[in-house]
C-alpha cells in the first residue's frame, strides 16, 4: 500500500493554517471589545447586570390548576425565581381530582404575587397569601399548612387580644 507523503503533509498544513486562522479571528474580535473602552470585567458586569435584572429574586406565586384550585408557594433558590420551578404541591392529591381524560390536556396558571429580596419576608408572606387567599382549604386549593382551621381562618401569631369590657356597661344593662 502506498502512502503519498506530501498529500499527508499538505492536509496536515492546511488543517493548521485553519486553525490558527480561526484562532486569531478570535482574538481579535476580543481585541475589537477591549479597543471599545471595555475591559474584560467590564463586560462581565454588563452581561450579569443584564441576566439578573430580566429575574425576578425571591417570589411568592400562585398556581390555578383547571379545576379552580390553586397552590400558593415561594421560590427562593439560590439565583432567584426561575421559570421551570413550578412548586412542590403534591402530585397524588392533585391526580385525584381529575380522570384519565382530563390529565390528557393539563394546563396550570402560575401568578407571581410578591417578588421580594429578603427570604423571610418571601417566606412570611407566603403563609399570610395562603391564608388569605384559603389555599389551605381542601375544598379551594392544595396547600397544606398551616393547616386549615375553618372560615375565617386567621393564623394564632395574627390573633389581637380583644380589649376587656368595661365592668360598668355590664351593670347598666342589667
Amino acid at each position: 500500500m502506498l502512502v503519498d507523503v506530501r498529500a499527508l503533509r499538505l492536509a496536515s498544513f492546511k488543517r493548521w493554517q485553519w486553525r490558527k486562522k480561526r484562532a486569531w479571528t478570535r482574538r481579535k474580535h476580543w481585541r475589537w471589545l477591549i479597543g471599545m473602552g471595555r475591559d474584560l470585567n467590564e463586560m462581565r458586569k454588563l452581561v450579569r447586570y443584564l441576566v439578573m435584572n430580566r429575574h425576578f429574586k425571591f417570589v411568592v406565586y400562585k398556581i390555578t390548576f383547571p379545576n379552580g384550585k390553586i397552590y400558593v408557594g415561594k421560590d427562593i433558590g439560590k439565583r432567584g425565581h426561575t421559570i421551570r420551578y413550578f412548586g412542590s404541591w403534591n402530585p397524588d392529591r392533585v391526580e385525584q381530582d381529575f380522570t384519565k381524560e382530563e390529565l390528557r390536556d393539563f394546563t396550570l396558571r402560575r401568578e407571581i404575587l410578591f417578588e421580594g429580596d429578603d427570604k423571610v419576608e418571601v417566606g412570611r408572606r407566603e403563609m399570610e397569601l395562603i391564608v388569605a387567599l384559603e389555599a389551605n382549604n381542601p375544598a379551594k386549593g392544595y396547600n397544606r399548612t398551616p393547616k386549615y382551621r375553618g372560615p375565617g381562618d386567621v393564623p394564632a401569631s395574627n390573633h389581637e387580644p380583644q380589649a376587656p369590657v368595661p365592668q360598668s356597661s355590664v351593670d347598666s344593662n342589667s
